[in-house]
């Protein structure tokens, strides 16, 4: 099967650009597969490589997503389950779910969180970090004082 953006075809330098970022923002070991065989990539590093003005902007929002100044990257994965429950985004779930079980969420947390349901034995600023995800995926109007 063909790849729609090949990493073969990209800006030269840009696979490695690309490597090197994932590994500021998420430490040596990544948790979660990203490049394939014949460097394939996964999720939206792929349309990454062939989007040079977009990168940036890309890349400059995970650091403020991901900076523990900016949210507790527990909340920050509470949130993105939450948001996850509404939408459908496979590799999202998968590298989520397992960047979530190195900030101490469950499995069954993330099952029952996947479901809609705000999981167990979360401490109150988790509940409102997926509540808020949860409700900012689907939100088509002003966002309720009481959320």
């Amino acid at each position: 099967m063909s790849q729609r953006f090949p990493a073969n075809e990209a800006v030269p330098g840009h696979l490695q650009m690309l490597e090197e970022q994932l590994h500021q923002l998420q430490g040596k070991d990544l948790p979660f597969e990203w490049k394939g065989q014949n460097d394939a990539l996964f999720g939206p590093y792929p349309a990454l490589l062939h989007s040079p003005n977009v990168t940036p902007s890309f890349w400059g929002m995970a650091k403020v997503t991901f900076s523990p100044d900016s949210v507790k990257p527990r909340n920050r994965e509470l949130a993105v389950l939450g948001m996850l429950s509404v939408i459908s985004a496979p590799y999202v779930r998968h590298a989520h779910h397992l960047i979530a079980l190195e900030h101490g969420i469950t499995d069954e947390q993330y099952s029952t969180g996947l479901k809609g349901t705000v999981p167990e034995d979360l401490k109150w600023e988790g509940k409102m970090a997926y509540r808020l995800g949860n409700v900012l995926a689907d939100l088509k109007g002003p966002l309720a004082d009481e959320v």
